[in-house]
């Protein structure tokens, strides 16, 4: 009897406490909130660039070793001397992390060869990093179609 009337003194507390509904635990990062998403940033971007605004572009972009004026040059550049052109573009999908985003979108481009328009078909991922509160690209990648 001494030893039933132990083992309930000792095991009812903690048969009690387990009893008790835990707080919900979440291990994921919460999502840093911005006021533009990090698809409306691409979106942005690659508007800019088929309008040929590329100083808006560039608002876009966080590039440590380059100036807007520098930047607008050279994709001026790059489009009348080369006659290289975004024609349209697909945003094909968005991946959220904490303060990171990859954006992978399917661009049309047009580009003159010998009197004649080549056009080509690409698939580019676009990684982007929460900078001073706003989502900036940080880098663009052909991941299909590159050559």
């Amino acid at each position: 009897m001494k030893k039933l009337i132990l083992f309930i003194v000792l095991f009812t507390p903690v048969y009690m406490v387990s009893c008790v509904p835990k707080q919900p635990s979440s291990n994921f990062p919460k999502i840093t909130k911005t006021d533009v998403s990090a698809t409306d940033v691409v979106k942005t971007f690659l508007d800019s660039l088929i309008e040929g605004e590329f100083g808006t572009a560039y608002d876009q972009i966080y590039v440590v070793s380059s100036d807007k004026e520098g930047y607008v040059s050279r994709m001026n550049l790059l489009r009348e001397e080369r006659n290289v052109r975004l024609v349209s573009y697909k945003v094909l999908g968005t991946q959220l992390f904490k303060d990171t985003a990859i954006v992978v979108a399917e661009l049309e481009t047009e580009r003159g060869v010998d009197g004649g328009i080549e056009k080509k078909f690409t698939r580019n991922k676009y990684d982007l990093q929460i900078i001073e509160k706003e989502w900036k690209i940080t880098k663009d990648t052909c991941i299909e179609n590159c050559t």
